[in-house]
């Protein structure tokens, strides 16, 4: 089975550091991005799958792996 679109999107995300207000590091889970994703999607008028592919393409790109 593929991790690609949700699985490489959601851990993309997952990787975007953030800190809360002691600066103690906080990771999404997946769960979290991908309600995240719906949430986005809707507002943007753009389907979450696709919204999915996406954020895997562009991390991929960063990466330098090919699509």
């Amino acid at each position: 089975m593929s991790r690609y679109p949700y699985t490489e999107a959601y851990d993309a995300m997952r990787e975007i550091p953030e800190k809360d207000h002691d600066g103690v590091s906080v990771k999404l889970g997946r769960s979290e991005c991908a309600q995240l994703c719906r949430f986005i999607g809707e507002a943007i008028k753009m389907d979450a799958h696709e919204l999915a592919c996406k954020i895997a393409d562009h991390a991929r790109t960063q990466k330098g792996e090919s699509q």
